[in-house]
């Protein structure tokens, strides 16, 4: 598997965020001093993952910060196994939505 494209965007209401690609040494992959394998940073509408992450990892790194996205962006609260289940039944096709399209534009599964 190899990152084909650095940068992806994608739009949650009228907001563009952007999916940036980083090297691991890059500083915007730190939190707390520990390096992280994605971060969201929701004041500039951008999440950063590690390139160098396996297909799987890459996946699941990628659903976890759309998910950060869609529970801030949606201002869900989630206090109850109910309130999870309807988090995910709303939002749930689209964050796997955006995570199939970012694979589809941006990852060479051959390599």
């Amino acid at each position: 598997m190899k990152i084909t494209q650095d940068r992806f965007e994608f739009y949650i209401g009228d907001y563009v965020w952007e999916v940036v690609c980083l090297p691991p040494h890059d500083t915007r992959l730190l939190k707390d001093g520990e390096h992280c394998w994605g971060l969201t940073d929701f004041d500039n509408y951008t999440i950063f993952l590690d390139k160098n992450m396996t297909s799987q990892k890459l996946n699941e790194t990628l659903i976890h910060e759309l998910t950060h996205v869609y529970l801030r962006s949606t201002t869900t609260s989630i206090s109850t196994e109910k309130e999870f289940c309807d988090f995910v039944a709303r939002w749930g096709g689209m964050i796997m939505h955006i995570k199939q399209w970012f694979f589809e534009e941006c990852v060479d599964m051959e390599e």
